[in-house]
């Protein structure tokens, strides 16, 4: 059986306690969901990255995002549109 300690907490000990466990929830949710394997379309990786989708066609040619191709469509990997818009934020 578990010991239980009772304390008093000022409210502001409190609210700090409560934000620091909710910031380490959402760290924890994102990074799973950075994990997943997901696809993009074209219109899907143009909305994240905040870019037309000429520019998702160019920056294929270019050989910035590697497409997958599955029949006549086209998807990029999540980890590589991700690697992308890193990659952007760190040129400016």
């Amino acid at each position: 059986m578990e010991n239980i300690l009772l304390q008093q907490f000022s409210l502001e000990d409190m609210e700090t306690m409560v934000r620091r466990v909710i910031q380490e929830e959402i760290r924890s949710i994102e990074s799973s969901q950075e994990d997943k394997d997901e696809l993009f379309t074209v219109d899907q990786a143009a909305d994240f990255l905040k870019v037309s989708t000429m520019t998702i066609h160019n920056w294929k040619k270019l050989g910035i995002l590697e497409p997958l191709h599955l029949g006549k469509r086209i998807y990029f990997d999540r980890k590589d549109v991700r690697k992308a818009l890193e990659k952007s934020k760190n040129s400016f």
